[in-house]
């Protein structure tokens, strides 16, 4: 569930069955939501992660660009062939 602040309401997000988005989600959320909070701060904070640049260049607190992300999770999905 979300939140819409423009339109004021919650909604839920639709995913088609059976498409390359919705099995994505489905193994990414299957494989993250059972490691430990500590694993997962782990997993973000290593080296040559898109928060580990983005502190190294621009301190604590600064925003993440959204361009670190998906070169880091397009690697990702390259290096197991999904993409």
């Amino acid at each position: 569930m979300d939140y819409d602040f423009y339109e004021d309401e919650f909604f839920y997000w639709k995913l088609q069955a059976d498409t390359p988005t919705e099995l994505l989600i489905r193994e990414s959320w299957n494989y993250y939501k059972v490691l430990s909070p500590g694993k997962m701060v782990d997993l973000t904070h290593d080296p040559g992660t898109p928060w580990r640049q983005t502190v190294l260049a621009k301190g604590f607190n600064a925003e993440i660009e959204d361009r670190l992300i998906k070169e880091h999770f397009s690697e990702k999905l390259l290096n197991i062939g999904i993409l």
